[in-house]
């Protein structure tokens, strides 16, 4: 086992390996609840959502466990989820078949740019004050859904947006359950986000807010209703109308997988003397096979987790620790009914902390600096305010042009920048209302 894995050059061990597997799982299995539960508001059946996304996080984290040889495991991004319910199939109005499309492009197209070696060029091309402030409004945008399912803040006619009526319904259960996550996010409990929704669950249940689970287990299936749909509407998805949805889906995950690789690298010393990311390519084409095959069975864009660092914490180095992850992906496909019968308040303190953890980028913004601070603002507000992220990253590309050439700073903005900025310009004059 060693010598394919190169486990003892890693200076580590089978049996370390193994437990830090399961410890990765522990840390990101909530997404196999959380996942299902976002993407029905996009009208996809849970249960089908559930075995895709378990299906998909197995084969694409067991690529990068083989192939590129990292302890890092994949599954559908938190915030991607979001985009492909929220801004494409409600924003737009566009049938979850044709997002499916969409998201299966993108993951060609991840696959051209990470073959051809352009994916780490395009990632210097952008500045980090756009990726840090992308990430800050996609934690904002994905923590007030998780308050809007609890019925924890509610809309208001004079405001918009209020607190909710904490004494009835889901809301004191689910604000009862995001506050004992947080204490067990905060005592570092292996799988906190896991047992933050098994227990708010439990509290709904005996609270009589949410029914008890009628099944628990099931054989394992393929998701029938939802596999295979994403050919059926490729010439939509490449349709001037759904190209710059899939230029969001691919800029998101572009920099969000060669940030957490990078972080997950860094923090493991696993990076060259120069910073650069060993098996950088396979890496990233893991991560692109997992978007088509999450396409393709029927979920939202697949990418690296950040929740791999529990696993290296716990001594995970190699590919065997993603491997095992991989296993446990499977192993969770018999729960579908259970996680099918998860109510939306039972997700909220997993959205919230998550929301929570996608903030830390903004520590690396200069705040005190105008050109970068209203740029980040811009687009930290604009997420969550104008309910799409898509909308919200052009309003920040659109502001770092303009207080960068507005401090006569035209060097600091590459030609990427300037087309982005322009192309989100010209879509939000044209076409205001997709």
């Amino acid at each position: 086992m060693e010598d394919p894995f190169g486990i003892r050059e890693a200076g580590s061990t089978p049996w370390r390996e193994i437990w830090a597997g399961c410890t990765t799982f522990l840390a990101m299995a909530y997404i196999t609840a959380v996942n299902p539960a976002i993407l029905a508001e996009a009208g996809m059946p849970r249960s089908d959502v559930f075995s895709a996304t378990c299906l998909a996080s197995a084969l694409a984290t067991a690529v990068m466990g083989l192939w590129a040889r990292y302890p890092v495991a994949l599954a559908p991004g938190m915030g991607l989820n979001a985009f492909f319910a929220f801004s494409i199939c409600k924003g737009l109005g566009a049938p979850w078949e044709v997002a499916l499309s969409a998201v299966l492009v993108a993951g060609v197209v991840f696959l051209v740019l990470s073959l051809g070696g352009i994916r780490e060029k395009l990632l210097a091309a952008v500045p980090p004050v756009l990726t840090a402030g992308c990430a800050g409004g996609i934690g904002l945008f994905i923590a007030l859904i998780g308050l809007q399912k609890a019925g924890i803040v509610a809309p208001h006619p004079a405001t918009m947006i209020a607190m909710g009526d904490l004494s009835k319904g889901a809301a004191p259960y689910a604000a009862g359950g995001i506050l004992l996550t947080m204490l067990l996010v905060s005592a570092r409990v292996p799988g906190a986000l896991l047992l933050g929704i098994g227990a708010t669950w439990i509290l709904l249940v005996l609270g009589g807010a949410a029914p008890a689970p009628q099944a628990w287990v099931r054989a394992p299936a393929l998701p029938e209703h939802t596999l295979g749909k994403a050919f059926r509407h490729l010439s939509k998805a490449l349709s001037p109308e759904y190209l710059g949805v899939v230029a969001a889906l691919v800029f998101v995950d572009l920099f969000d997988t060669m940030g957490t690789l990078l972080a997950l690298a860094s923090g493991a010393g696993m990076l060259r003397e120069d910073g650069s990311l060993p098996r950088a390519s396979r890496a990233f084409t893991a991560d692109a096979l997992g978007t088509i095959l999450g396409g393709i069975l029927g979920t939202s864009t697949v990418t690296s987790y950040i929740e791999s660092g529990a696993g290296m914490a716990a001594g995970g180095r190699t590919g065997l620790t993603a491997l095992v992850t991989a296993a446990l992906f499977l192993l969770a496909l018999p729960f579908a009914p259970l996680v099918a019968a998860v109510p939306e308040a039972a997700a909220a303190p997993a959205l919230v902390l998550v929301g929570a953890f996608l903030l830390h980028p903004l520590k690396r913004v200069h705040l005190e600096k105008p050109a970068d601070a209203v740029p980040v603002l811009v687009m930290v507000l604009g997420m969550p305010a104008c309910y799409s992220i898509e909308k919200g990253l052009g309003f920040g590309f659109i502001a770092y042009v303009l207080c960068r050439a507005g401090a006569g700073r035209f060097k600091e903005i590459s030609p990427l920048v300037w087309f982005l900025a322009l192309a989100f310009l010209a879509r939000f004059v044209f076409l205001p209302h997709v």
